[in-house]
């Protein structure tokens, strides 16, 4: 874990790197704790669930994808059991290997949804979702696996150390080809191991199917990511691989990676609009591209639509000063929010009001906004009656608007889905 460690340090001193440091706030890297956090301890001791009532401390995160069956949760039941003690041996392989990361990168506490949310307290489970988007942008730093399925697999791969790191090479040159700068040889140069698919595992890996991790990464300001063979660096100003430790390599600045961190700068920007050198993106162009992404993603349960979105609408929406109720913008961006479209749709599959995205399963587009020329909503706004449970997991009420209704035919005997 040294090239991790130093890449952290490097990060909490170096000038270059004030973006990262600027999205903690004024508190630095002391920001509060969740309301309850893993006290990892030394080796010779086992982790216990704690109750942090406010205190300050840096801490870690984990996030991960959770095995449809067999997970070790924190319930009513166990709860007392837990903050005393929770033995190791009885987590899964991923967790488990997450403590010992925490313990080794010199972390005292770390965050998981699994044993720090009381899974079997709908209440308790509402209070932690509203607080989803503080929780990982307030984290110093995220751990996740590029390759792990589920909890039961390793975050710890097995791999030769001489295939993960650049090895120095020493070239002597004869006098004729020497600069006065250079006395005897040239230390700069190596040789970089070359990980062909280390960016698919960046975009595509196991973690990146999953709906709910979506807004923990754009929440996320610093993630150690744990690939096949080499680790990962991703935080703000830039990104590093264990095989490329200085980020000397010009293929790594690859625009899909460019693209995501353009994304969490538009992020930090509505949690933090005082940070000038955050980006100016349109928040509602921001969300509306993220709900595209993450209705495309693994969601076990439907019920989880809008609640494992809630965090990053909370943030893009307060930050355009409206409101986000049951998967729209309930303000100025109401009507465009409304101009969604499900690319296949199923009219038997409906499971709320008709006006919200959340109501529908299946990837939503919101291609209308982006035809040619200026779209002018023409309706106007009688009234807007919308409930939703602590959760967020169901939707009702209605929706009143005033203006024009017209004919319309299909171009087509068989339209696709943008042609209705």
């Amino acid at each position: 874990m040294s090239v991790a460690k130093h890449w952290i340090q490097t990060c909490n001193t170096s000038p270059e790197h004030s973006l990262c440091r600027d999205t903690y706030g004024p508190s630095g890297l002391y920001s509060p704790l969740p309301t309850r956090v893993l006290n990892v301890g030394p080796e010779d001791q086992e982790p216990f669930l704690f109750e942090s009532n406010g205190l300050k401390q840096r801490y870690c995160i984990l996030s991960y994808c959770w095995s449809l069956a067999g997970n070790t949760v924190t319930t009513k039941d166990n709860f007392l059991r837990h903050t005393k003690s929770i033995p190791l041996a009885s987590l899964p392989t991923l967790l488990r290997q997450a403590i010992l990361a925490t313990r080794s990168l010199g972390y005292k506490y770390l965050w998981i949804d699994a044993l720090c949310i009381i899974q079997d307290d709908l209440d308790d489970r509402a209070r932690e979702a509203a607080m989803m988007h503080e929780l990982y942008s307030r984290a110093d730093l995220m751990l996740t696996s590029l390759v792990a399925a589920d909890s039961r697999d390793n975050l710890f791969e097995s791999r030769l150390r001489e295939t993960a790191r650049p090895i120095p090479l020493k070239v002597f040159l004869s006098k004729k080809y020497r600069h006065s700068s250079i006395e005897h040889s040239l230390f700069e140069l190596a040789a970089y191991p070359n990980h062909h698919d280390w960016l698919k595992c960046v975009m595509e890996g196991p973690v990146h199917q999953r709906a709910w991790t979506l807004q923990e990464h754009l929440m996320s300001t610093r993630v150690v990511n744990f690939g096949p063979g080499i680790l990962h660096w991703e935080y703000l100003c830039s990104y590093r691989l264990e095989s490329d430790p200085e980020g000397m390599c010009i293929e790594f600045r690859r625009k899909e990676l460019e693209a995501r961190r353009s994304l969490k700068l538009a992020v930090k920007a509505c949690q933090q609009p005082e940070n000038s050198h955050h980006s100016k993106a349109s928040p509602f162009e921001v969300w509306q591209s993220q709900v595209e992404e993450f209705t495309r993603r693994r969601l076990t349960k439907h019920s989880d639509r809008i609640p494992a979105f809630l965090a990053i609408s909370k943030v893009l929406c307060q930050a355009a000063g409206d409101d986000f109720s049951g998967g729209i913008w309930n303000g100025k961006q109401l009507i465009p929010s409304m101009c969604w479209q499900l690319q296949q749709p199923d009219e038997t599959d409906m499971r709320g009001p008709s006006w919200t995205w959340g109501a529908r399963s299946g990837k939503i587009s919101y291609e209308l906004l982006r035809h040619e020329g200026k779209m002018m909503p023409k309706a106007s706004i009688i009234s807007v009656d919308i409930s939703t449970d602590k959760s967020h997991s169901h939707t009702s009420g209605s929706i009143t608007l005033k203006g024009f209704f017209g004919v319309c035919r299909p171009r087509s005997s068989n339209p696709s889905a943008s042609d209705l």
